[in-house]
């Protein structure tokens, strides 16, 4: 019996065969994008929105990521919050202003795709809170947080009060060491973060008696004057609800100045703290006497501007205006 040979090139193309047709037979991953996602909330159109604001969208089928975008402009050629590798359908974003338009749209990601931008792109509007933002200066970063600014009557005001610091308590007696120092009530960092620090006048001037300075304000604003407390007084009638934000006692904010009782801080270095939800004090740069400064003070039922001693270790609230 003779044994069949074959041709050395034939014995290539069979093997080569053989490996193409082991290969079709081993699974791919599918290189098709995910579906692109549906948006939910803010709804398209909406108004009286929010701030922070939270942004929803359904799940797309076969996403391990999604990427959100928001723009002042319909075209998105910038971007107010630009952010891919999103984890979740839910996302809150803060630093958004007041009384201002909004264009949003999601897409979604997998290991090999992306999917188109969710469509139509959708738009809403924020809720004014009283009062509109300042020409030019809406919004800005100062010590890592975002503030806002409102316009009332001619001036041009922070919605908040500063917490710009470092924090501390106890015995601690805020110093002239170079280091912004400041109280937060009941020595706890949160209240801090929801009603601002509480200051010494001496450490919000900065150790100066000039009235009108910087103090510890962002560049471009300054510590309040006594006739600036009281232009603003006189701006809403003496309405102490329109400065004091919804919640805060009987506040309506109609002015938008969002004021809080904050209480404040007194004895050796902020050991005590008295009055949170009853009343507040903002510090003035104006001296009123050898001992004593003007604040305004703003409580359940009324408003004005007093003279109180600015050399204990007492903390106000500091609420900056624009140069």
């Amino acid at each position: 019996m003779k044994t069949l040979l074959l041709p050395f090139s034939l014995l290539l193309i069979i093997a080569f065969i053989s490996l193409n047709c082991e290969n079709d037979n081993e699974p791919t991953e599918p290189n098709t994008p995910p579906s692109v996602p549906t948006l939910l909330s803010p709804v398209n159109g909406a108004t009286n929105v929010s701030v922070p604001s939270i942004f929803t969208w359904h799940t797309s089928k076969g996403t391990t990521s999604y990427a959100l975008q928001v723009s002042l402009s319909s075209s998105f050629t910038s971007f107010v919050y630009n952010e891919s590798g999103l984890l979740d359908t839910i996302q809150q974003i803060s630093g958004l202003s007041y009384s201002t338009t909004y264009n949003w749209r999601v897409n979604a990601a997998n290991s090999k795709r992306t999917s188109e931008w969710s469509t139509p792109t959708w738009s809403f509007t924020t809720k004014s809170g009283g009062g509109s933002p300042c020409v030019g200066v809406p919004t800005f970063s100062y010590d890592g947080k975002i503030y806002h600014s409102v316009q009332i009557g001619s001036q041009c005001w922070l919605k908040e009060n500063l917490s710009v610091g470092k924090q501390i308590g106890g015995i601690q007696y805020a110093t002239n060491n170079g280091i912004i120092e400041k109280y937060c009530y009941n020595n706890d960092p949160a209240n801090c973060n929801t009603y601002g620090g509480l200051y010494r006048w001496d450490e919000a001037m900065q150790y100066t008696t000039i009235e009108g300075t910087r103090g510890i304000c962002p560049m471009g604003w300054h510590i309040p004057t006594e006739a600036e407390f009281q232009r603003l007084i006189n701006t809403v009638g003496g309405d102490d609800d329109a400065l004091k934000a919804v919640g805060q006692a009987t506040g309506t904010n109609t002015s938008g100045f969002s004021g809080l009782l904050t209480g404040e801080s007194y004895y050796q270095g902020g050991n005590n703290y008295t009055g949170l939800g009853d009343y507040t004090r903002f510090s003035s740069s104006t001296v009123s006497g050898r001992y004593t400064a003007y604040y305004m003070y703003l409580d359940y039922g009324t408003v004005g501007v007093q003279s109180l001693s600015r050399l204990d270790a007492g903390g106000n609230s500091i609420r900056c205006i624009k140069d």
